[in-house]
């Protein structure tokens, strides 16, 4: 043990070499005589020669804890207002804040807000991705193999309940509820497929009776649906439940303008009878 009276510092030498140092300011060195030199918001225990390995080890049983805690005071939690602890018990590392714990990893598992993770990160709570700086996007990266097909999925009390997930099969980004059908959008081929994983066109409807529908907010909200209606083909109109047109199995074309004046007609130059069909009267007009 030796006393610098230069400085006001003592030493403790083993093995004929300086070991730990206290400065005259109270802070200790182990394996450093320069713990001033260091962040004066942490440098009143530095470890470590800054060569080689260096560490600090804290030694518990194996069903207690090993524990650092970050203090703010002496009563109460405000004696682990934050801590970092081992539990040997249960092979858990944990992060407390606030005097509460925020994180635990486990088994390869991460948990947020939980302290029972299921999967390699289960978050209780709400997941933020923001631009960083000098970026011009946030992105949320999930990564399969070369044939893999990466998930998203979308759950209920543990229930799945929606996926939204990329098809290596199909080279199609899907959004379902687990059936496989719901709806596919090719990025290669910029083909969208509503129950069909293999869209043929830019948009490729697939049920037993699809339809699209078309609501005019501006007219009342006045609808029309276009599809198919019972095998034959149609522009229904749902607001005055009138077939404008069918073009039924035998590809016959067939007109219905319900409380209009015919049943066909075709308009030219303002003309609104240059060809017109009125069943209803028996008249046919050129």
């Amino acid at each position: 043990v030796q006393y610098d009276h230069s400085n006001n510092a003592m030493s403790f030498q083993a093995n004929g070499s300086e070991k730990m140092r206290i400065t005259s300011a109270g802070l200790v060195g182990i394996n450093n005589s320069n713990p001033n030199n260091f962040n004066a918001s942490a440098n009143q225990l530095v470890v470590g020669s800054g060569s080689g390995d260096n560490g600090i080890t804290i030694f518990a049983g194996n069903t207690n804890n090993s524990s650092l805690f970050l203090a703010d005071g002496t009563t109460g939690t405000n004696g682990y207002r934050g801590s970092i602890n081992y539990l040997h018990n249960g092979d858990a590392l944990t992060l407390h804040a606030n005097a509460t714990e925020t994180m635990r990893l486990s088994n390869g598992k991460v948990g947020i807000g939980t302290t029972s993770a299921s999967t390699e990160l289960e978050v209780h709570g709400t997941i933020k991705a923001h631009e960083k700086s000098g970026l011009a996007q946030a992105s949320i990266l999930i990564d399969a193999t070369a044939t893999g097909n990466p998930n998203l999925v979308f759950q209920q009390a543990g229930t799945s309940k929606g996926y939204i997930h990329y098809i290596d099969a199909s080279d199609t980004i899907c959004l379902n509820d687990g059936s496989g059908n719901g709806l596919h959008y090719s990025p290669t081929l910029q083909k969208l497929g509503i129950g069909t994983s293999s869209p043929s066109t830019s948009l490729h409807i697939s049920s037993a009776s699809p339809q699209i529908s078309l609501t005019e907010t501006d007219q009342s909200n006045k609808q029309y649906r276009i599809g198919s209606f019972g095998g034959a083909y149609a522009v229904y109109d749902v607001s005055a439940s009138q077939y404008r047109h069918i073009i039924d199995t035998n590809g016959n074309h067939i007109f219905n303008e319900g409380s209009q004046d015919c049943d066909f007609r075709v308009e030219s130059n303002n003309n609104t009878h240059m060809l017109f069909v009125d069943g209803g009267n028996d008249r046919i007009g050129i």
